[in-house]
């Protein structure tokens, strides 16, 4: 489970890792549900750029690759975050099992988190394009707006502003932990990658069965390196609300609350009443006249 204190970069790295392979399969089914039209859209792309004869692939299909594969990528994580909150929120938080259908319809309820991915994506892209830092900067500041667009009842802009928000005195040790899973497990999969390109190669396949390979290498390769990037993400705003909104200190109170209301009821015994579970959230002030609010109620 996510400890709720303030994690360092090695310790939040290590919650996401364990996160990600007790809900692989959900977190699969997430992210093929994602990257399956994506990589279909892709493939035609591709495919209208490659020649009909020949083996010789056009520099304007290697660019549309880099360009398409760079705003998938980006655009997944930020979609799958906002995906994957509710089952990540529910499963480490109020110990509940979530499946990937639970959790999607929880996200799609709020459909705006598909724009949020999509500006992300596209402005990151833009900014790697003119120079690399901007891309990154912009990712990194707001990797966290799927989160909060699906856990608070925010509008895109003010997602992508609360994302700034929460990495205000954190955007270093955010940065920190998506470069070492990039490297951890990106290098990983871009071997795996480049291994079915050049089978593909030595087959001496033509253009269109290389391009078919790369394609399913590369919705491959993101089925399983976006859920560990999103997982992260999530794993990052959880961590950032700790630290801005006392999220331990509004769950604590939550807790004793319920515990209270449980031990004063008067239903038989053997039935109490249920324990109520408080959203995902924190107060904008814990203090005893301004008791703590769910995020759905402010």
């Amino acid at each position: 489970m996510v400890e709720l204190r303030p994690l360092n970069a090695g310790e939040a790295f290590d919650a996401a890792l364990a996160i990600y392979r007790g809900a692989a399969r959900s977190l699969f089914a997430l992210a093929a549900m994602l990257l399956l039209p994506f990589g279909v859209l892709q493939l035609l792309v591709i495919l209208s750029l490659v020649p009909d004869s020949g083996h010789h692939v056009s520099a304007g299909a290697v660019w549309a690759a880099i360009l398409s594969l760079t705003i998938i990528l980006l655009a997944t994580t930020s979609a799958l975050a906002a995906l994957s909150t509710h089952l990540v929120v529910q499963q480490q938080l109020y110990e509940q099992r979530v499946t990937a259908r639970e959790s999607a319809r929880h996200a799609l309820h709020r459909g705006g988190f598909i724009a949020v991915a999509l500006i992300v994506a596209l402005l990151s892209t833009a900014g790697y394009l003119l120079c690399i830092l901007p891309g990154v900067a912009i990712w990194v500041t707001w990797s966290l707006a799927g989160p909060a667009y699906v856990s608070e009842p925010i509008g895109v802009g003010r997602a992508l502003r609360r994302s700034s928000h929460l990495l205000r005195r954190g955007w270093w040790r955010a940065f920190g932990i998506y470069l070492g899973s990039l490297l951890a497990w990106g290098g990983l999969l871009y071997l795996v990658f480049v291994a079915a390109l050049i089978l593909a190669g030595i087959a001496n396949a033509g253009p269109v069965a290389i391009t078919l390979v790369s394609t399913i290498g590369t919705v491959v390769s993101l089925i399983l390196l976006a859920p560990v990037l999103a997982v992260i993400a999530v794993v990052v705003y959880i961590d950032g609300r700790v630290r801005h909104d006392a999220l331990d200190v509004a769950l604590a109170i939550a807790a004793a609350r319920a515990s209270d209301a449980a031990h004063a009821s008067t239903a038989p015994a053997g039935t109490g009443a249920a324990a109520p579970t408080l959203p995902l959230g924190a107060p904008p002030a814990l203090t005893p006249s301004a008791p703590p609010v769910p995020w759905g109620e402010r």
